[in-house]
């Protein structure tokens, strides 16, 4: 399938199913990265609630080293330490916020309708639109956090 055919094809469900703009789609969760050379015809919907379920899941695994990081890994073990313990309560919350979208979509992933897609796809495009904004701050934190000097680190474990 062609980039034009798919947005064509998006528009009609869009219409059909009253869907988020196709631009807010790509500024959100990245449709258009989406490998159309496999799209099934009448599958646009089912292809962009996966593709926001793959995002959903990134965002989780960022979450996720925040509130149980991985002894292993040096950056999770960092990380983890930018935030206090009301923030991670906080980010608790959305994760479970996150994960109900998440496994929503898993289900779908078994017994799936274009009608259920779309479904999904208009409330997990309301849920962002309100979610985002606690998103933002602790994205921002993740980076500025790594914005020290040498002087100012403790130390590190290298064996």
């Amino acid at each position: 399938m062609k980039y034009t055919e798919f947005k064509r094809e998006y528009e009609t469900a869009r219409l059909k199913y009253k869907l988020p703009d196709f631009k807010q789609l790509i500024s959100q969760f990245d449709v258009h990265f989406t490998n159309l050379e496999f799209i099934p015809k009448g599958g646009v919907v089912l292809v962009i609630r996966r593709r926001m379920q793959d995002r959903l899941s990134y965002i989780l695994g960022m979450l996720q080293g925040i509130v149980s990081p991985d002894g292993n890994s040096f950056i999770a073990l960092n990380e983890t330490k930018f935030f206090s313990d009301a923030e991670k309560e906080s980010i608790v919350r959305l994760i479970r916020s996150l994960m109900f979208y998440f496994r929503k979509s898993s289900v779908l992933d078994i017994k799936t309708s274009p009608e259920k897609d779309a479904e999904f796809i208009k409330e997990v495009a309301k849920f962002w639109d309100k979610e985002i904004e606690d998103l933002l701050p602790i994205f921002t934190k993740l980076r500025d956090g790594w914005n020290i000097t040498e002087t100012e680190e403790s130390g590190h474990y290298f064996g």
